[in-house]
């Protein structure tokens, strides 16, 4: 019994979906090509000159972290260079974040441009179509909202950084 529910439920779903997909002007369904420029938007968004920029901020950081590393001076030396090594690894985490997103962003296209051929050759429905653009439609907005924050945050943790490195102790001239 429980299977049949399913399979009702099913079919009712694939019927509501039915109509909207074959008026596709009135419907709110992405268009591949919609989609596969977005996937390009936020591709040269994680290589842009922010991204570069964030990242030689970074290597700075850790310069500075390695000079550092086991020479605290002061109670407040430890916790200045404890945040920054929070900073740091923040900022690892996003250009990972960045590093990664390339490579996904090429898998679901090949994946979007799949599944307009399957639907184009007969072997995928209208509503499983219409589902998976919708699908990949809300995993760019959602990749597109996760990497504005991250960005601004990153702009954050930098310039808390310039703020948090001057407030160190000189080391002593003899390193």
């Amino acid at each position: 019994m429980k299977g049949f529910v399913r399979i009702a439920i099913l079919m009712l779903l694939v019927a509501s979906l039915l109509p909207l997909a074959c008026k596709r002007k009135h419907a709110d369904i992405p268009d591949v090509n919609d989609i596969i420029s977005n996937m390009h938007y936020l591709d040269s968004l994680v290589e842009s000159d922010v991204v570069d920029s964030i990242d030689r901020i970074n290597n700075g950081l850790s310069a500075n972290l390695l000079r550092y590393a086991n020479r605290a001076q002061t109670p407040d030396d430890k916790s200045i260079l404890d945040s920054l090594v929070i900073i740091s690894e923040n900022v690892n985490q996003f250009l990972r974040l960045c590093t990664e997103t390339p490579n996904n962003l090429e898998i679901m296209e090949q994946e979007v441009r799949e599944a307009r051929s399957q639907y184009l050759g007969g072997k995928m429905d209208i509503a499983t179509y219409v589902s998976n653009l919708l699908q990949y439609d809300q995993l760019l907005v959602d990749i597109n909202i996760r990497l504005s924050d991250q960005i601004e945050s990153m702009r954050t943790y930098l310039s808390i950084q310039a703020k948090l490195i001057p407030q160190l102790n000189p080391l002593p001239n003899n390193e």
